[in-house]
């Protein structure tokens, strides 16, 4: 601007010399021109940006505006002579018309200067947007729409609440069929089971919300299993909220579903298991959770599993092969060793092929698997095999397992034997034809410590290998009746057998006997396990049950669960003095969400939907405060179906819109819409057009007058 005022004061002061006409139009110009260069904005209406949203989500159907020739006769009524730009939306805006299938709804960001809102009112919106029309739909003012909202079951009822806009559904709960009046409507059912699903048939348009299942809330939390038979162990999950403490018996072979759900109950729902027997018999799925082991920390003996892939092995065997069996009872014994035991996989045929050396068992196990499409032949070249683990031998004691056909005529059995026993070898042989009767195998596996065991059964092969496994670990069982030393023991304890046993790195030591571990604890998750490596009578069992197993209920907390609210809140206080700055997590499964203080005392968490039941568990301070079963839910699209005219008219409202009832045909007034625009070439364009025509003005007389000369002259 600076650069303009001096060449603009020297026009406008030349022009004195100018005629008054001349004087005020060079002036003006000048000004005009000065005003172009300082590039003024001027601000002035702009055409509007107008956006139809319509909600294509699950919860919309049936609505009108599904129907586009619909959404465009309203378009017409609403904004008459308007272009308006039609998109959808369900979690965010998607691309067509057709129902999107999606969890929750979203009205995604605008830079539009008007929105009208096609929609439910179901769904979240962001926190700036232009004003919003929204339009209620007659189509969704009373859907025929029946749910069921809840479902909650105890150890003695369970209690379901639906709604049902009309009169003519029916619901399934617990094998019985109940008519479901119009309106909400609550059914108790007694004698409610472990898992109980909730049903209404399905006669809307809208099943999402016509199930819910739910497991079984816990009872006083206070029992006490005592499991002998594997068939006492439940496979449901929310039974384990039960029990305070679960005692096993260790040789009880349990299924992997089982396994997982003790390990689950320990470490999720901190649970007390405690298992006694011997070590040797714990399934493979509990073993890392439990603080006693049949293994040493540091094994003095190392595994070989020498499996035959002979010709004989690819025969037909139980609809699959013999090779293919002889791998599943070779993973079968793998999985009875201790996790800090080390194995070592061979093969062979005509020759001898080394897998994997001094692999853990879950490798070895992977490593099985990886070697199950192989294609067995050639020979059974046995006794070179076994000369070349021979060879390979360090001196380390190794325990080896042969699964072959053993088809084959050791030559010099007595040299063979030696050099074995030489080498610190031990041949444990599962036989899968009959060679009980073949004296020189058994004494080869006899002499070097190890057994022969003969199965021509490949469905039994499996328990063979597992029964070699426990002959190689030798006899654990040490009688006498004789009584543990101990401090920490609620009472003394004595035991007719006890059974050899190794402390892990970090179990506490409860029992020893002769210094050595025969009671051990440690914690694992929100849970602990103990292991008892020792028959002891039941009473005895039940007190030390009780030295681990779960707390009661904290009396200064209080629990509000709202699922459909999706939160969970804890009041907390002592002496009626509210407890502030407590940590405490909310753990479903896998997912850890920690609890924030809302208010004093208070504490607040938010309990995601799940399509499954689940179990909730709240932790503080290291231990369990609380557990619950929870439901199923749907989306919260699904909550309730209809038109939430409330979200809608506090939309509109909160963005400068309206909202447009059904019916209503009155075209929207909308708000002009402003930019600001510069003035420069209009300024410049005057300013030049006055400049020329005060040149013409001051020129105009010299110009006729030559002219009148020039036809004098003539």
């Amino acid at each position: 601007m600076l650069v303009v005022v001096p060449p603009a004061i020297w026009i406008a002061w030349q022009a004195h010399r100018l005629e008054p006409a001349g004087r005020w139009g060079v002036t003006l110009a000048t000004v005009l021109l000065a005003l172009a260069c300082i590039n003024p904005q001027v601000q002035c209406d702009r055409p509007l940006s107008i956006v139809a949203w319509v909600d294509v989500s699950p919860s919309t159907r049936g609505a009108t505006f599904r129907d586009p020739a619909a959404v465009t006769k309203k378009l017409e009524q609403l904004a008459p002579r308007r272009e308006v730009s039609v998109r959808y939306f369900a979690n965010g805006a998607v691309s067509q018309p057709a129902e999107a299938k999606v969890g929750e709804s979203r009205l995604p960001e605008t830079t539009a200067d008007a929105v009208l809102l096609f929609s439910d009112g179901v769904f979240d919106s962001p926190a700036q947007l232009p004003p919003v029309y929204a339009v209620v739909d007659p189509s969704l003012t009373d859907p025929p729409d029946g749910r069921i909202d809840a479902l909650r079951a105890d150890d003695a009822n369970a209690t379901i609440v639906t709604y049902a806009s009309t009169s003519d559904r029916r619901l399934s709960v617990g094998g019985q069929d109940v008519p479901v009046p119009r309106g909400p409507f609550t059914v108790i059912q007694s004698n409610a089971d472990a898992r109980m699903t909730a049903q209404l048939n399905r006669a809307d348009a809208w099943p999402e919300n016509d199930t819910l299942a739910a497991t079984r809330d816990p009872v006083s939390g206070r029992e006490i299993w005592f499991i002998d038979r594997a068939e006492q162990l439940p496979t449901e999950p929310a039974a384990y909220l039960d029990p305070s403490a679960i005692v096993l018996r260790s040789s009880i072979t349990l299924s992997p579903t089982q396994q997982d759900r003790l390990v689950q109950y320990v470490r999720d729902l901190g649970g007390a298991l405690i298992a006694t027997g011997s070590t040797t018999g714990y399934a493979p799925g509990l073993k890392s959770i439990l603080p006693l082991s049949a293994t040493p920390p540091e094994p003095k003996a190392k595994w070989l599993v020498l499996l035959d892939a002979s010709g004989s092995m690819a025969a037909a065997a139980n609809g699959s092969t013999r090779w293919d069996a002889s791998l599943s009872a070779a993973k079968k014994a793998v999985e009875r060793l201790d996790e800090q035991e080390r194995v070592t996989i061979a093969m062979f045929a005509r020759s001898t092929e080394m897998i994997a050396s001094d692999i853990t068992p879950a490798e070895a196990i992977a490593r099985l698997d990886a070697i199950r499409m192989r294609s067995p032949s050639g020979p059974t070249g046995l006794e070179a095999a076994l000369r070349s683990v021979i060879e390979s031998a360090n001196g380390q004691p190794t325990r080896l397992l042969v699964v072959s056909d053993a088809d084959v005529t050791i030559a010099e059995p007595a040299a063979l034997i030696a050099r074995l026993r030489e080498a610190r070898i031990s041949v444990f042989l599962l036989a899968t034809t009959s060679r009980s009767d073949d004296a020189p195998l058994r004494a080869l596996c006899e002499q070097t410590g190890g057994q022969l065991l003969s199965q021509t059964d490949p469905s039994q092969w499996t328990n063979a290998a597992e029964l070699l496994i426990a002959a190689a670990r030798g006899e654990d069982a040490v009688p006498g009746n004789v009584a543990l030393q101990s401090a920490s023991l609620p009472v003394p304890v004595t035991t007719a057998l006890r059974y050899l046993a190794f402390a892990k790195g970090n179990a506490d030591v409860v029992a020893t006997m002769n210094d050595e571990p025969v009671v051990a604890r440690w914690q694992v998750g929100l849970g602990q396990s103990m292991s008892i490596a020792a028959e002891i009578d039941r009473p005895t069992l039940e007190l030390l049950a009780q030295q681990v197993q779960r707390n009661p209920a904290d009396p200064r907390f209080t629990f509000i669960w709202d699922e459909r609210a999706e939160t969970v809140d804890i009041l907390a206080a002592e002496n009626q003095k509210p407890l502030n700055e407590l940590t405490m997590s909310l753990r479903r499964g896998d997912a850890v969400m920690p609890f924030d203080q809302i208010a004093p005392g208070r504490y607040r968490a938010t309990l995601a939907r799940s399509g499954e039941p689940t179990l909730a568990v709240i932790e503080h301070a290291g231990r369990v405060i609380e557990r619950r079963a929870i439901a199923s839910r749907y989306a919260r699209e699904f909550d309730r179906i209809g038109n939430d005219v409330p979200a809608l008219r506090a939309l509109a409202e909160r963005t400068g819109g309206r909202l447009i009832e059904p019916g209503d045909p009155t075209p929207i007034d909308f708000a002009h819409a402003k930019e600001w625009r510069t003035a420069r070439p209009w300024l410049a364009s005057v300013g030049t057009g006055v400049l020329m025509l005060t040149i013409i003005v001051l020129r105009a007389p010299y110009l006729v007058d030559r002219i009148r000369r020039r036809f004098r002259n003539h």
